[in-house]
């Protein structure tokens, strides 16, 4: 199987020590960062349906899950593996596993540059929530995050998603919690039952470093 090169935690949503099944779909993303054709970056979601229990099955959720993520990315990044977990232990291993690039068929980003719009740079992302109906220990919301990278911020003020932006991660934040992707059902928190009460996306763009920058040698021309 291959190993995921590059990882970023980014659902805030630990609740409990309890391991149970689950489904968790991971996809990977590559795309240029400082010169290397072959970075990556992922995100993990977990839903309220039943683990598959063949691989077709996982593929099947897989790949609707990556029809509505490419509508959140430009071209310049394309999904190229996906992985399956039906559990929800912090450190499970993944029961299915399938690379699209040795396929033939990764998924490339559907975004088309918006007027007014610039490409942030490698390290920025967008952010997209979701909230959950539970209070943390400190009495303060739990949020499911996801960072997404290759995206546009507005020139008129750089610090900001352009408009289509933010609209791209509220259709599919909003996609993800209503349960509208039949197939994968609800979007929920990884040791937490209850679905998602609100989604939406941050107006400001933030950073979600790359762990392995610049540690890895270029691929061959």
């Amino acid at each position: 199987m291959a190993v995921i090169r590059l990882y970023a935690v980014d659902e805030r949503s630990r609740v409990g020590d309890e391991m149970a099944a689950k489904t968790g779909i991971t996809t990977i993303k590559q795309f240029t960062y400082r010169d290397d054709p072959t970075e990556e970056w992922g995100n993990t979601y977990h839903f309220d349906v039943p683990p598959p229990s063949t691989s077709a099955n996982w593929k099947i959720l897989a790949d609707a899950l990556i029809a509505e993520e490419v509508k959140c990315f430009a071209s310049t990044s394309r999904v190229i593996r996906a992985y399956g977990y039906d559990s929800d232990d912090a450190h499970a291993a993944s029961v299915w596993s399938y690379d699209y690039l040795v396929a033939g068929t990764p998924s490339p980003g559907t975004i088309v540059p918006p007027g007014g719009g610039a490409k942030v740079a490698g390290d920025q992302a967008g952010v997209f929530w979701a909230k959950l109906p539970v209070m943390n220990s400190k009495g303060k919301p739990i949020y499911l995050r996801k960072y997404f990278h290759d995206c546009y911020v507005s020139t008129t003020d750089i610090d900001k998603l352009h408009a289509n932006q933010k609209g791209y991660y509220e259709t599919f934040a909003g996609k993800l919690v209503g349960g509208t992707i039949a197939v994968l059902g609800h979007w929920v928190a990884r040791t937490h039952p209850d679905v998602p009460i609100s989604s939406g996306a941050d107006q400001w763009i933030t950073t979600r470093t790359l762990k392995r920058r610049g540690k890895r040698p270029l691929a061959t021309p």
